[in-house]
């Protein structure tokens, strides 16, 4: 996670400042790559640091829930 949130980072950080459309492309894909990739990271930090198999599977598809609202708020 640590090592693949800064390349996301980096991809954000140059479509801010550029305007041709191939360079803003390759940083889409870049964050992609950063983001994809932190995710598997994040649900298993968050089912680790939970005690319990109950409050695992709870905090597990309340983390899931949460990020399926973000289409909905994006929409």
């Amino acid at each position: 996670m640590l090592a693949t949130l800064p390349i996301a980072i980096a991809g954000y950080a140059v479509i801010a400042n550029v305007s041709a459309s191939s360079s803003r492309f390759a940083m889409t894909c870049l964050m992609a790559i950063g983001l994809y990739a932190s995710v598997p990271c994040l649900l298993v930090w968050n089912s680790n640091n939970s005690a319990g198999h109950y409050k695992r599977a709870t905090t597990s598809a309340l983390q899931l829930a949460v990020a399926n609202c973000g289409g909905f708020v994006a929409s």
